[in-house]
């Protein structure tokens, strides 16, 4: 009996161990398939990159800080002003100028029938260096340069007059398409120059024949931004001067979208007198941005500081119908 008994038992351990090696075996097996597919399958795509933040696509509203203020003729009724180039050869003066440690110059358009001329102005003193009277009976606008030459509008017509930039001759008369002269300044592209008319159209002239290329419609939010007066190009954007605001327009010159609004009010104090804010230079070499007005005593290097003004704002004191 105790034999059988021993025997059943044996059997039973036998089966047991059979089990576990086949269980065994089994694991084996599934862990090595388990590895084979980790070996096989491919690594998992890293994450996507962050998306980009959304570009603006309203206008952004600045406002200002005066780095410097400059003398300014009081009795200029500015209708255009630029920097001169370096470039130029300098003109002989007596006395000599540049006293001061501000050697630039600008070129003035000076406006109101009777008292129109060009003008070469000296920054840090605001002396007129020389100036040439337009002829009798023109209302001089906007003043650009194209190479050697100034090219200033008039307004209530289309008709434009050609001085030396050398020495302020007059060297020619001319005449554009557009219904009405107010802002000039360089184009986007060499040989083209972009005007003003007083609506809300920036026109693309023919730097040489000023025939009209092209033109947009300036908008912001849907509604036309008229009375666009000086222009000037800085960095590839329009600034508008708009006529009777405290506002310039940052425009795209391809579009007409308003990219921006600088609000420039309070910029000549309350105890200046003078007409309305109308004159913006660039110095490109010297990355500077200089504003003036009509009849102004002073004139100012600013640069833009970022306004807690509403752009619902920016639009109530600028667009005008």
């Amino acid at each position: 009996m105790a034999a059988a008994l021993r025997r059943q038992e044996a059997s039973r351990q036998a089966r047991f161990e059979l089990l576990a090696r086949v269980l065994l075996a089994l694991l084996c097996c599934v862990a090595a398939a388990v590895l084979l597919t980790q070996e096989r399958a491919p690594a998992p795509p890293p994450p996507p990159p962050r998306a980009p933040p959304p570009a603006r696509t309203e206008p952004a509203v600045y406002t200002y800080r005066v780095v410097k203020a400059y003398p300014h003729d009081p009795g200029c009724f500015t209708q255009g002003l630029l920097v001169r180039p370096p470039a130029l050869p300098p003109p002989r003066l007596t006395p000599p100028q540049c006293a001061n440690a501000d050697c630039s110059r600008l070129f003035e358009s000076a406006g109101i029938v009777g008292q129109s001329n060009v003008r070469e102005v000296e920054l840090e003193s605001g002396r007129v260096l020389r100036s040439t009277p337009s002829p009798a009976g023109v209302f001089a606008e906007g003043l650009t340069r194209v190479g050697d030459r100034l090219l200033q509008l008039t307004w209530l017509s289309g008709a434009a007059r050609w001085y030396s930039a050398q020495t302020l001759a007059e060297v020619g008369a001319a005449s554009t398409q557009l219904p009405d002269g107010w802002g000039v300044t360089d184009g986007v592209r060499d040989g083209q120059l972009i005007a003003s008319d007083g609506s809300a159209t920036l026109s693309t002239l023919d730097a040489n024949t000023l025939a009209t290329l092209s033109a947009v419609t300036v908008s912001d939010g849907g509604r036309p931004v008229a009375r666009l007066n000086e222009l000037e190009l800085v960095r590839g954007e329009v600034w508008a001067n708009v006529w009777l605001t405290d506002c310039i327009a940052r425009i795209d010159p391809a579009s007409g979208a308003l990219r921006g609004w600088v609000l420039m009010h309070g910029v000549r104090g309350a105890e200046e007198a003078g007409d309305v804010l109308n004159g913006i230079a660039w110095d490109a070499a010297g990355e500077r941005l200089l504003v003036t007005g009509k009849y102004w005593r002073r004139l100012f290097h600013i640069e833009l500081v970022e306004s807690e003004v509403s752009l619902a704002e920016a639009r109530r004191r600028c667009i005008r119908t």
